[in-house]
């Protein structure tokens, strides 16, 4: 087990229209490119791993740099981190929840869907034994 994190340490954006690390690492939605020069430009987004990557990168969709972009945040800000056998589900639900988006019921039952599909597949791999985290 990982020590606790001291939530009240965490820095979160009260806002979060431009940082989006998935949509600008694959090029999505209509503001990709003009997002993507605020993490460069703005002095708040400078020591995130969004801006690291983007500085950093050899070319589109660099998977190889995004993952010693990481590493290097994770070694450097001493983030916890699992043990190898620990299973770690993120479950991303601020687009599926948000109330009033005309796909949010559409994808929170996909997501449901989804996530009995994993608990099925995890029990019959025995996997369910293990210590898994959702974050």
């Amino acid at each position: 087990m990982h020590e606790p994190i001291d939530i009240d340490a965490v820095e979160v954006f009260r806002e979060n229209s431009t940082y989006r690390i998935g949509d600008l690492f694959y090029r999505k939605g209509v503001r990709w490119e003009k997002d993507r020069a605020a993490v460069l430009r703005e002095p708040h987004f400078g020591s995130t791993i969004l801006h690291d990557y983007l500085v950093a990168m050899n070319h589109e969709e660099d998977f190889a740099t995004l993952g010693r972009v990481v590493r290097a945040h994770v070694e450097r800000n001493g983030y916890p981190q699992p043990p190898a056998d620990e299973l770690v589900i993120h479950l991303r639900l601020g687009d599926l929840m948000q109330r009033g988006l005309p796909y949010g019921k559409r994808r929170h039952r996909r997501a449901h869907r989804m996530y009995e599909t994993l608990a099925r597949q995890l029990s019959a791999s025995g996997m369910a034994e293990k210590t898994a985290t959702i974050v």
